[in-house]
């Protein structure tokens, strides 16, 4: 016979236990707490043997303890002040480490000066100009071997030289500011001779031969834009203060005047070469003058060369016939052409100092019958 216990609410024992089997059991259980919760002792239960079944009060303590075990516990996870986490610290950014300073970088050595050779330079003319010394020109030389080649007068207008240390590249000069030249006032007039020239008309009125601009400011409607190109019989108007009373000498008569207005300064004959150093014969006289200095026929002939002749630079050869010819080197500027028929004093081109030259000079040669004479000899 099976004994069924009931609750005052008329629930079962039996029933009771298992509710509260499932609840001491279940981790889903919600039990909601709002304060301390006073955990109550177990409930008497009747222990005479006419109540229950044997093992039956043992298994409901039982049931009852755990329950009060879990009710314990949660009461402490839920009434136990949480640690509230201690908040992380920002992480600080390293110091950026200082790179490392970078070595200098060295500066490039100054290119070396370097010169243009313009139309009728020399080593020397160079050397005077860049390194104040006309005499050092052999160190530019020495420098320029391998593009001037084994002849040192062999330069030519537009070759690049390298300049030694401490020379200064020119600077072209600044354009000179002309002047105003006042008007020259006319004085007695003069009828051209053969063989006449400017220059030789102004060096017998006036005294100089550079003055001969002078004259043709005076007659350019006379004489046109070339002031070389005047003629026998021409009358022309001369400078206040000209004298005329001194007639001119005959033209190709006697001995020439010199071709141009200078000093001379090496004789012809046997000489030590100022640059190659050579003994051998010096086949001209040189006559010191100028660059731009006008450089005149001695007479009337024609021009067989006129360009440029190695260490003579540029260079004319005028032939007077009779087996006589004169030459003229290291011009700056040619003003004739070769096969063109030249008057006496006419001007073939201006001093310079092209070719094998030390400075500014005219070197002036005469041949009779294909030997080189001394020019001396002719002029007066």
């Amino acid at each position: 016979m099976q004994m069924t216990l009931a609750t005052p609410n008329g629930a079962s024992y039996q029933t009771m236990l298992a509710n509260l089997h499932q609840v001491a059991t279940s981790a889903a259980a919600t039990i909601p707490v709002m304060g301390p919760v006073a955990i109550p002792p177990p409930p008497m239960l009747p222990t005479a043997p006419t109540m229950a079944p044997a093992g039956f009060l043992g298994d409901l303590r039982e049931a009852y303890q755990n329950l009060v075990k879990r009710l314990a516990d949660f009461a402490k996870r839920v009434l136990s002040p949480k640690a509230e986490p201690t908040p992380a610290k920002p992480a600080q950014p390293e110091p950026a480490k200082p790179e490392p300073a970078k070595p200098a970088e060295p500066k490039p050595a100054p290119a070396p000066a370097t010169t243009t050779v313009q139309k009728g330079d020399s080593l020397s003319a160079i050397a005077q100009r860049t390194l104040g010394d006309g005499n050092r020109w052999r160190e530019i030389y020495d420098l320029n071997k391998d593009v001037i080649g084994g002849n040192p007068n062999l330069i030519h207008p537009g070759m690049t030289l390298k300049l030694p240390g401490g020379a200064a590249a020119p600077q072209p000069a600044p354009a000179p500011q002309p002047k105003p030249e006042p008007k020259p006032t006319a004085g007695p007039s003069y009828t051209v001779q053969s063989g006449d020239s400017l220059s030789a008309i102004a060096a017998r009125t006036l005294g100089n031969s550079d003055r001969w601009r002078e004259i043709y400011d005076l007659n350019r409607d006379v004489i046109g834009s070339n002031p070389n190109q005047i003629h026998a019989g021409m009358t022309l108007r001369l400078p206040g203060g000209a004298s005329v009373s001194k007639p001119p000498a005959a033209p190709d008569s006697g001995r020439w005047q010199w071709p141009v207005s200078g000093s001379k300064t090496s004789n012809y004959g046997n000489r030590k070469h100022p640059i190659t150093g050579e003994h051998k014969l010096h086949s001209g006289m040189d006559i010191g003058a100028a660059t731009g200095t006008p450089v005149h026929t001695v007479k009337s002939g024609r021009v067989t060369f006129a360009g440029w002749n190695g260490g003579y630079g540029n260079y004319v050869v005028v032939d007077h016939g009779g087996g006589l010819q004169t030459a003229y080197a290291h011009l700056s500027k040619i003003n004739v052409s070769n096969g063109q028929n030249v008057g006496a004093r006419d001007v073939v081109g201006k001093v310079g100092s092209t070719g094998q030259s030390t400075g500014p000079h005219l070197h002036f040669e005469v041949k009779k019958n294909g030997s080189f004479v001394d020019p001396a000899a002719y002029l007066a």
